[in-house]
């Protein structure tokens, strides 16, 4: 495949307004997200947002209330009817659009920014082929990946995160810092096989079927596919 890109924007209509590209936690959703924003504003179809659904997860006092600390990530974790303003008021036009925003680090909402009225929005995240979800967008993307694959790449980037707060002595991760590298995956591999992992493969890959567009990556990160999948988002 020489031009992977360019062969998935050929796929998205002229018309549409919102791209929804969801997969696995650390399948590289964002770096698609990015570049596919990239080759769009490139190809001429204006200004181009990347938002990512963690800004709409639930802030973690509020999942903590409501016991989902824990499935954080899970359907339920999310503030739908917050994204549901978000892309209602991107086809509305309006001048300027509220973006809430979420911390790796701090593994918790942020306070976000505001971004002027764009052209087409790519909204990625684990849940963005839920059906509330998808049923917002116009095209509806799925990164897909071995297991074996997707869980070294977490594990690879739970570890950075690691680094990082061993580093800045402050953020969520900090806690582990005390760790040795074999121990910090050893944690990783657990969050994967608990959390992530069951989240997977009950309620994220099975959103594959609502994909009109589904890319497959290979362990080194490269594009193996793209193939059309479904005629509209379902």
């Amino acid at each position: 495949m020489s031009d992977p890109l360019s062969e998935l924007v050929a796929l998205i209509p002229n018309d549409a307004r919102i791209v929804a590209v969801a997969g696995a936690v650390a399948a590289g959703k964002s770096t698609l997200s990015r570049n596919l924003a990239a080759r769009l504003a490139e190809s001429g179809k204006g200004v181009v947002a990347v938002v990512s659904t963690d800004g709409f997860l639930m802030p973690n006092i509020e999942l903590e209330q409501r016991g989902l600390l824990e499935r954080k990530g899970f359907p339920e974790s999310y503030n739908v009817s917050a994204l549901q303003r978000f892309v209602s008021a991107v086809r509305e036009n309006q001048p300027t659009i509220a973006v809430p925003e979420y911390s790796h680090s701090l593994f918790d909402v942020v306070e976000g920014a505001t971004i002027k009225a764009p052209d087409i929005v790519i909204i990625e995240g684990v849940n963005a082929l839920q059906p509330d979800v998808a049923a917002l967008a116009d095209v509806c993307i799925y990164l897909d990946a071995p297991d074996d694959a997707v869980i070294s790449w977490y594990t690879d980037r739970f570890a950075e995160f690691t680094d990082e707060a061993r580093l800045s002595n402050q953020g969520f991760y900090v806690r582990f810092a005390s760790l040795d590298r074999q121990e910090v995956t050893d944690v990783a591999v657990h969050v994967w096989n608990t959390i992530n992992g069951p989240n997977l493969h009950k309620h994220i890959r099975p959103t594959m079927a609502r994909a009109t567009v589904v890319v497959t990556k290979r362990s080194d990160h490269s594009i193996e596919s793209i193939r059309q999948g479904s005629p509209r988002c379902m």
